[in-house]
């Protein structure tokens, strides 16, 4: 609650307006030299099957946002949405920060995970 009351009231406003843009984007061969720890995962892997038709289906049943296929061949998984910035509290209706934006940076990771990078 407190990072969220600490921000700039009129960042809070532009979070507000705009919303947060996120992405998630996987290659057919995942990335080796990257701090996009979730991109190191290929589409593939992370789904089970190498089938674009399969990918997007379990996309749709999961009413997660469309599948886009992007990159010079077609092969690379992107989906992007946008979001709140925060969620409201169940209790005192407080609004809380709460974006996955920093989930899978590397500054995250404890200091052993750090080499894989």
């Amino acid at each position: 609650k407190s990072f969220y009351r600490d921000l700039d009231p009129d960042l809070r406003r532009k979070f507000q307006d705009k919303k947060i843009l996120y992405r998630r984007q996987h290659g057919k061969v995942g990335e080796r030299w990257t701090f996009d720890v979730g991109a190191m995962l290929p589409w593939t892997q992370l789904f089970g099957t190498s089938s674009r038709a399969e990918v997007e289906k379990i996309a749709r049943e999961e009413e997660s946002p469309p599948v886009q296929w992007v990159g010079p061949n077609q092969d690379t998984f992107l989906q992007e949405w946008k979001d709140e910035p925060c969620q409201y509290h169940p209790i005192t209706n407080e609004c809380v920060w709460f974006n996955h934006a920093q989930v899978f940076h590397w500054s995250t990771f404890p200091a052993e995970l750090w080499y894989a990078f």
